[in-house]
């Protein structure tokens, strides 16, 4: 009874082996990132004969890496894909979430595609989630992807409808010396109703109580936060910290933003304004 119990444990014990090792296996298979072609091969040329009014895509995150190459090689991609299915292909992206990462680099590189004709996007800044279940790279507020996403659709060409595509677009930034002080303007029609709300990642206590502006300084280099009041619901009055020439601003350009600029009604979880995208330009004196 002793060797039949005793050849039981090292059947068990060899099983476990074996589950233990393929399970490794298996986590280090999905760790490794497929190779070049494999994607286009094993998934997209197979649906070259399908007739598609619309693309929609979400990627980005693992060529936070390398954004000049992104940059390039993301508007090829919608390039050759228009080509290689002969259709007008109207191209839509979500711009990375904020993430424990700093993507700002990614996001900037993501907008190179805007070059194209009939490509927009989706703004996803405001609507990090660290706490996700599935890790803070899936956060949990798609719907409100989903929604952004639809407006972009709405008014580009499939549709042509007169919405609001997104969120306050950046038109400039003019320094007044005497009061030491930066206007940031918006292209108009995208700056309705213009306010500030904490993100959906922010810390109570923070939230907009941190400024998403921040200011550059001609002379050292560094970036500063500068406080910020928004003026009239169409424009931003940023204050120049003391002793600093600025050169450029820059808005929500982290990882986790506390907080953004809204146009529309409320915040990341209202459903009735989107926030601004994320951007960094030189200031005119």
């Amino acid at each position: 009874a002793n060797k039949y119990h005793m050849e039981l444990e090292n059947i068990g014990a060899k099983m476990k082996g074996a589950v233990e090792e393929s399970t490794a296996m298996f986590r280090r298979q999905r760790r490794r990132l497929p190779e070049t072609s494999q994607l286009w091969n094993a998934m997209i040329h197979p649906l070259l004969n399908a007739r598609f009014a619309a693309a929609l895509w979400y990627q980005g995150e693992s060529d936070a890496g390398d954004p000049t190459f992104y940059a390039c090689h993301f508007p090829a991609m919608i390039v050759d894909w228009r080509r290689k299915f002969d259709l007008r292909l109207p191209f839509y992206f979500v711009q990375l979430a904020a993430h424990t990462t700093d993507f700002s680099l990614i996001r900037e590189a993501q907008m190179a595609a805007l070059k194209l004709d009939d490509v927009s996007y989706a703004v996803a800044i405001d609507i990090g989630d660290p706490t996700s279940p599935w890790g803070a790279i899936h956060p949990r507020r798609k719907q409100e992807v989903g929604r952004r996403l639809a407006l972009a659709v709405l008014g580009g060409p499939l549709y042509g409808r007169d919405v609001i595509t997104s969120g306050p677009l950046v038109r400039g930034a003019i320094v007044n010396k005497e009061t030491s002080s930066i206007i940031v303007t918006f292209v108009p029609g995208t700056e309705c109703h213009l306010h500030a709300n904490g993100t959906a990642a922010c810390d109570e206590n923070e939230c907009c109580n941190t400024s998403p502006f921040e200011v550059r300084s001609s002379t050292k280099g560094n970036w500063t936060r500068a406080d910020f009041t928004v003026l009239g619901n169409r424009r931003v009055l940023l204050s120049v910290p003391e002793g600093i020439i600025p050169s450029e601003v820059r808005y929500d350009w982290e990882g986790y933003p506390q907080c953004a600029i809204y146009n529309g009604v409320g915040g990341p979880d209202d459903h009735h304004g989107i926030a601004a995208t994320p951007f960094h330009i030189a200031v005119v004196h």
